[in-house]
């Protein structure tokens, strides 16, 4: 599998030819104020180690994408699914960022993410996803329940973010899946 396609953007294995661009994306603080984990500025080199990792690994049990738009085959963001489970069934949501701030809140994201979703619960046969995310992204909430995932549980205090106890909620989408973008 090398590509999915959704109708605004194209899915492909990211590679290390990526890490410049991620790098910035990964420098960014205004992009980390609403993910999970705390910045901390990673340089190239931390960049590049950890998509190496990324792409050796990409395969039966972690997917992890270049969002790209259909036109201009710009990379405009990742989206990562973990600890793919044939056998069960299940895999994480690691989730999507779009670090192209220009490409934020114009449908890319949910564009991706229905077509990873459609690969997963369809071709991957996959039951049920699941993941994390700070409960008051509220853009990041409402764009994943228009794909039709669901708030499955309220995490108060779960995590910190530089420092401060922040809640988090755990979200899910299962099979069948029908979104149609």
């Amino acid at each position: 599998m090398n590509r999915l396609e959704g109708r605004s953007t194209v899915l492909r294995p990211l590679t290390v030819d990526d890490a410049e661009q991620v790098n910035l994306w990964h420098n960014d603080a205004a992009l980390y104020e609403t993910l999970l984990g705390d910045f901390f500025g990673p340089t190239l080199e931390q960049t590049r180690a950890w998509l190496s990792a990324r792409c050796a690994a990409h395969g039966a049990h972690e997917l992890n994408f270049a969002v790209c738009e259909r036109d201009s085959g710009e990379h405009i963001g990742n989206l990562y699914l973990r600890d793919i489970d044939r056998e069960a069934g299940t895999a994480q949501f690691w989730g999507i960022f779009l670090g192209a701030a220009g490409q934020r809140a114009r449908g890319a994201g949910r564009d991706a993410t229905i077509a990873a979703m459609r690969y997963a619960l369809g071709e991957l046969g996959l039951q049920r996803i699941w993941g994390v995310m700070l409960a008051d992204n509220a853009p990041s909430l409402r764009a994943m329940e228009a794909v039709g995932f669901r708030v499955e549980e309220h995490l108060p205090a779960h995590t910190t973010k530089d420092g401060r106890p922040r809640d988090v909620i755990r979200i899910a989408l299962t099979a069948p899946f029908e979104v149609s973008s």
